[in-house]
């Protein structure tokens, strides 16, 4: 499953959208991106870091206190109201991710594809990795490229 994630071919209708969420800024872009489609858009945090999640439970923007986490862009205390207000009518679901499903996913993107991301950006392919539906039509947004190089050492010695 996870090198038919890495291999998807761009232009085609998606399925399933994976969507990496800090503030909540690029996942309501990306719902007002997908409106009107099929597309099951969802949303990606690390765990103990899940303020859109907890706020889609809620209904309501909810403050979470931020744990430590590899993905430290994905750490904000809460989502931004208008983001959550876009997000809630179009998220169809929001999963977490461990840090070390991260680490594996940053360094399989980065081994297969040469393509760096910051740890971050690797969430989403995280969770498309472990949740993505077998057949499926699979996006994921990839962002930001910012990491230390001891970071990156010490993460393809664990995961490459």
């Amino acid at each position: 499953m996870q090198e038919e994630v890495l291999s998807r071919s761009a232009g085609a209708e998606l399925d399933q959208l994976f969507v990496p969420v800090g503030g909540g800024g690029l996942i309501a872009g990306a719902c007002l991106a997908f409106e009107g489609s099929s597309t099951e858009i969802i949303s990606v945090e690390p765990e103990g870091c899940c303020s859109m999640q907890a706020s889609l439970a809620a209904g309501r923007v909810t403050a979470v206190e931020p744990g430590p986490t590899l993905a430290d862009g994905l750490k904000p205390t809460r989502v931004g109201e208008l983001n959550f207000a876009i997000a809630k009518e179009r998220v169809s679901r929001a999963i977490t991710v461990s840090d070390q499903e991260i680490g594996r996913a940053m360094v399989k993107l980065l081994l297969t594809t040469k393509t760096l991301v910051e740890p971050s950006g690797a969430a989403a392919l995280a969770g498309a990795m472990r949740e993505a539906t077998k057949g499926a039509r699979v996006g994921v947004i990839l962002s930001g490229g910012n990491i230390a190089p001891a970071t990156l050492s010490t993460l393809l010695a664990t995961y490459g």
